[in-house]
């Protein structure tokens, strides 16, 4: 039997995003089905078929990009001819699966919709999976959709192995543990699927079955996980809930091995550690890095971390390990707001901790986000002002919304700001619909841009670009030269392709 599993294009389309990294949850299914004998492909929609398809825009305006992101992607929806579908129409007839699979964000529902429409006109007899963080907690949402025939709940592994198995010779579904089914009109859990304890048994994800791959560059390819799950009880996050609340990990000699494959097979030099929290626990961050230093790989890395796991003594493992950027989630500059959205951090502890990264001269990087339910427009001045403090190398600042298996999602609904029964197919977030209550939307708005003007200052600044890119520059000149005149090079392109695309932008 055939199975295709799908990212869904959501930043592709939207013109905005991030580096579109190879899929590890699907990698990791994949690689457990072909252990299985079947037949996989892995096909990331969200990886842009070439720069043509890439928007520059003006980081000083990003607000009000956003809208026109959405927009971008709304009506990318209502267009059958869009480039994307030809491509997923074109990727199915080509691969011919039995079984399309989708992991997806909440965010990603649309075009998984989209995706699952087509494949069933495409095909009326192949089945749809859908699995991730939306259907695991809006299974009954997922469901009502037509195209939709399964929901995969949780750690999706072992239950995707049995459910193919099932599938591929008549058995029956309800005997297997993890899934959501529809029965006589409604929707049925056939029991929840324990997480696997022992993480060294699974196997590496397949990136080998990726669809494309002349899309992928080293750069796309280096990311790695190392564990899986959250203890901290942040109330804007469903990872906690994704996870059943329990934290397990690999062994180091696992993931070096992972390590040595990236490094040989993918020629991946900079690795992106994508852990919730890469330093959860000290002793463990600390044989981590030593077992990268004694592999002698010489790669350079980034991770990200809490402010109150940034130890001195950590750091200094990481630096020596290969360590040159490191992104902490401070969320919010109102210990008042912190405690609410029981991030439990302070003001005190952030600058702490960014004074012992830059004792170790690495880059930082600070996560910040406003408009949450019960934040003020005081709450958001702390916020303002932490950031005009922070000696960091690059500042993202994002706008709340609220995201299915959150805690904050579910107050949000309790309050009326979402639908108990909101569509996720036309879902408004921000700036379409205005979710902090105790703000008025045209004051929440004049202050987002107000701080916007600042970090766009700041990121842009000489010496910001000096402390992002020096710790890298020194590592890579140590570990792979070669590799750096490559990055270089790729640096000038893009530089280059900005200047034209924003000359011509400005013609239009």
């Amino acid at each position: 039997m055939r199975v295709l599993l799908i990212r869904p294009p959501y930043t592709r389309i939207r013109g905005a995003g991030q580096v579109p990294y190879f899929p590890l949850g699907i990698g990791y299914v994949g690689a457990m089905l072909e252990k299985n004998g079947f037949e996989v492909g892995i096909y990331n929609a969200d990886v842009p078929a070439g720069r043509s398809e890439m928007v520059f825009h003006d980081e000083r305006d990003v607000f009000s990009q956003r809208s026109a992101a959405h927009a971008r992607y709304k009506a990318a929806l209502n267009n059958d001819e869009h480039p994307v579908w030809n491509e997923v129409r074109e990727t199915l007839r080509t691969f011919k699966p039995d079984v399309v699979g989708l992991s997806i964000l909440s965010v990603e529902y649309p075009s998984a919709l989209k995706i699952s429409k087509i494949a069933k006109q495409m095909n009326p007899s192949i089945k749809v999976v859908w699995g991730g963080f939306h259907p695991t907690f809006m299974p009954e949402g997922s469901l009502k959709n037509p195209e939709v025939d399964v929901v995969v709940a949780g750690e999706g592994e072992q239950t995707a192995v049995e459910l193919m198995k099932a599938l591929d010779t008549g058995g029956d579904l309800t005997k297997i543990l993890g899934l959501y089914l529809k029965s006589n009109g409604g929707v049925i859990f056939t029991g929840p699927r324990p997480i696997m304890d022992d993480l060294d048994s699974i196997p590496y994800p397949a990136r080998h079955l990726r669809l494309y791959p002349e899309r992928y560059d080293p750069r796309n390819m280096g990311n790695i996980i190392t564990s899986r799950g959250c203890p901290f009880r942040c109330t804007f996050c469903g990872c906690r809930n994704l996870w059943e609340k329990k934290f397990r990990r690999r062994s180091p000699e696992n993931v070096i091995a992972e390590l040595k494959d990236l490094v040989g097979t993918y020629r991946a030099n900079h690795i992106f550690f994508m852990d919730d929290t890469f330093s959860l626990k000290k002793n463990y961050g600390i044989e981590m890095c030593q077992a990268i230093i004694d592999s002698g790989l010489n790669v350079v890395w980034t991770t990200d971390t809490r402010v109150d796991r940034v130890d001195d003594e950590l750091i200094g493992y990481m630096k020596k390990a290969g360590c040159v950027y490191l992104d902490l989630g401070i969320e919010t500059g109102s210990d008042r707001m912190s405690k609410i959205i029981k991030k439990d951090i302070t003001r005190e502890q952030v600058f702490s901790a960014v004074d012992i990264i830059n004792k170790h001269d690495m880059a930082t990087g600070a996560f910040l986000m406003a408009g949450f339910l019960e934040e003020t427009i005081e709450d958001l001045d702390e916020t303002f002002s932490l950031i005009r403090k922070l000696k960091v190398t690059h500042i993202a600042l994002n706008v709340w919304d609220p995201m299915p298996g959150s805690e904050l999602y579910d107050q949000s609904v309790t309050m009326g700001v979402v639908a108990k029964d909101a569509d996720w197919n036309d879902f408004p977030l921000w700036p379409d619909t205005h979710f902090a209550v105790q703000m008025k939307p045209d004051e929440f708005l004049a202050k987002c841009n107000q701080i916007a003007e600042h970090v766009y200052q700041h990121n842009n600044s000489f010496m910001a670009y000096v402390r992002k890119i020096r710790p890298k520059v020194i590592a890579l000149a140590k570990r792979d030269p070669v590799y750096l005149m490559f990055r270089l090079s790729l640096w000038i392109r893009e530089r280059f392709l900005r200047m034209v695309g924003g000359s011509r932008a400005e013609q239009s």
